[in-house]
């Protein structure tokens, strides 16, 4: 279909890359081909529905999300240059929508990598004492790493650690033996500057920063000959090992400070061999035995 020049003005006086142009090309010869299939012959011929319904059918070609929120960028700066140069009278693609996108989860960390992380390499190294601290609590207790990053001294106790939250709501969660007894190794070595409450602190003596931890955390676990882990994957494996060992969501829910149990599903989810397992323990019928 006529796209009035839209796609020149595009590389000539919006100075996108060509494989920007070339991809939007695409996405409007395919939905323009289905406004087609429906009648319609002109972009200035189509409504708000049709358009959606030509963005949904491409749907079945098996593009990914991103894919069609790629497409329906086209279409919006199509009509917007339409509009703007006097084309047509309103803008069709107010109203178009799409699926969020889907959310993805890191990659598993299994039980023996989170044990072989922990190892330490050199034991009297301060920075690695640290690092183990950070690492041995992200873990045991579920953290996000602002959750970590935040923590002062006095918000770790025997019996649990005080965190500050998303939209600072404070709750309390657990602590493992092996966390407290990394973090009190590591208090008996921390240096920071005077008057400074943070539990972790980086070179300089100050609260350190999150972006220290993902880079330590990546070259510890690379060290240790694991691929790449990020502090994410260290909640994520603490939801999913605890949920495996519990199969209780909802204590799992108030561990990771959700405050809707269907954002704890997307961290938690039980890969199906496992789920296989407690099958054939658990349902009297599973091994075919019974007569």
């Amino acid at each position: 279909m006529n796209d009035f020049g839209f796609l020149d003005h595009l590389e000539r006086e919006r100075g996108m890359s060509a494989h920007t142009v070339s991809a939007y090309r695409s996405d409007l010869e395919l939905i323009g081909n289905r406004l087609i299939d429906r009648g319609i012959e002109s972009w200035l011929q189509a409504d708000g529905p049709a358009l959606q319904s030509a963005l949904n059918s491409t749907r079945h070609t098996g593009s990914s999300v991103a894919t069609l929120r790629r497409r329906r960028s086209a279409l919006r700066a199509l009509y917007r240059y339409l509009h703007e140069g006097g084309r047509c009278d309103s803008d069709p693609t107010d109203y178009l929508e799409l699926p969020r996108l889907p959310r993805r989860l890191p990659r598993g960390v299994e039980i023996d990598a989170v044990m072989r992380l922990m190892q330490p390499l050199h034991p009297d190294d301060a920075r690695e004492i640290r690092n183990l601290a950070m690492f041995e609590l992200m873990y045991s207790s579920g953290l996000r790493l602002s959750e970590l990053t935040g923590l002062d001294i006095n918000d770790v106790r025997p019996d649990g650690v005080r965190v500050l939250g998303k939209g600072r709501i404070e709750r309390e969660v657990p602590i493992g033996d092996c966390a407290l007894k990394a973090v009190r190794k590591w208090l008996a070595v921390r240096t920071a500057d005077a008057g400074e409450p943070a539990l972790f602190t980086g070179a300089r003596g100050r609260r350190i920063n999150p972006r220290t931890v993902q880079q330590q955390l990546s070259r510890c676990a690379i060290e240790r000959g694991l691929h790449h882990i990020n502090p994410h994957a260290l909640r994520h494996a603490f939801a999913t090992h605890l949920l495996e060992a519990s199969g209780n969501l909802r204590a799992v829910q108030e561990f990771l400070g959700h405050r809707s149990l269907s954002s704890t599903q997307i961290y938690t989810q039980v890969d199906f061999k496992h789920l296989t397992r407690v099958y054939d323990r658990a349902h009297p019928r599973s091994n075919g035995d019974a007569s």
